[in-house]
């Protein structure tokens, strides 16, 4: 996992996804990234940098998100995803960055102090494999 501390600007985690993702019909979820005390961000971006290529299926779908898990860890909050369901068109190769889209709600994309962000893995019949690095992009934001 690599994490800059020198927030001047768009700053981003990278988390490996899980052994687990590695096995088509496993559906998994993992902790990436914990806010720090007394900040708060924005993400700008989520990305999906696969190590093998995901050839998409209507039937063993895949679909890859950011929530937000709360303080609590407990929460919901869906920040990004994207779903692997459409046959060639969401297609990606191996080592092709893949945009993750962002909740259309703002307040969705906020981090506030103690909150968790996690990657997910779902899926529908066999699923697929996802293997790689999540890497998620955000900004400091006032108060």
């Amino acid at each position: 996992m690599t994490f800059r501390n020198d927030l001047l600007g768009t700053d981003f985690v990278e988390v490996p996804t899980p052994t687990s993702w590695s096995t088509a019909a496993t559906a998994d979820e993992w902790p990436a990234w914990t806010c720090p005390a007394s900040k708060r961000y924005k993400v700008t971006a989520v990305k999906l940098v696969p190590a093998t290529a995901i050839t998409a299926s209507a039937t063993d779908t895949v679909t890859v998100s950011v929530q937000n898990k709360g303080a609590a860890g407990t929460g919901t909050t869906e920040v990004a995803s994207f779903a692997f369901d459409t046959a060639t068109t969401d297609d990606v190769a191996a080592f092709d960055e893949k945009a993750l889209t962002l909740s259309g709600t703002a307040a969705s994309l906020v981090v506030t102090a103690g909150q968790i962000l996690s990657i997910k893995k779902a899926i529908a019949a066999a699923g697929q494999i996802v293997e790689g690095k999540i890497r998620i992009e955000f900004e400091p934001v006032g108060a």
